[in-house]
């Protein structure tokens, strides 16, 4: 199963579980239900940086595109913005992977969504 496959996979089983998952800033949060399966909150837990990284990478996604739709110009420059600062957090500053898109993700919301 490839890695994006997994992540939606385990997403459709919480929501079919009544489980909503959400990224807060720079935390994937989800609220759970007194029957959710144990196994799903720990499979869940144990897939937290795959499960942030798909996450991340939709809302990244429909901001460039978003952005495309007003100008073509600002969407590339956005796209530019988050690559460098994912590589800068995680070749420059030592820090993950995970924690460049994150941090990126936070930059592109502010410089670009007003947020």
């Amino acid at each position: 199963m490839s890695t994006n496959t997994f992540p939606k996979t385990l997403l459709a089983e919480a929501r079919d579980a009544g489980v909503s998952v959400w990224l807060d800033g720079d935390r994937l949060r989800a609220r759970v239900r007194p029957e959710t399966p144990e196994d799903l909150v720990e499979r869940l837990r144990r897939e937290r940086e795959p499960i942030t990284a798909m996450l991340v990478r939709a809302e990244v996604g429909t901001i460039l595109r978003r952005l495309r739709s007003l100008s073509r110009g600002r969407a590339i420059a956005a796209r530019d913005a988050w690559d460098e600062r994912v590589a800068i957090v995680t070749v420059d500053g030592g820090g993950t992977e995970i924690e460049g898109m994150v941090t990126a993700l936070a930059e592109i919301r502010e410089d670009y969504c007003g947020e």
